[in-house]
């Protein structure tokens, strides 16, 4: 496995782990504005999970 799909993983890795926790402390959010933080938050690390997931997928089809 090439280093730089190694090094992709582990961003897709952790950015999924950030999503993770983000999404299970939205529970403490009571103020709006918090709450509107929150969810730019998470879209902008959900488009960062897909866009680390596409370019692993395109390294696969690379490889093969």
């Amino acid at each position: 496995m090439s280093r730089c799909k190694l090094d992709i993983m582990s961003e897709y890795q952790a950015a999924m782990q950030k999503l993770a926790d983000l999404r299970s402390n939205i529970g403490n959010r009571q103020q709006s504005s918090i709450r509107d933080s929150f969810f730019q938050e998470e879209k902008s690390l959900e488009r960062e999970c897909s866009e680390l997931n596409i370019l692993l997928e395109a390294i696969d089809v690379a490889e093969d």
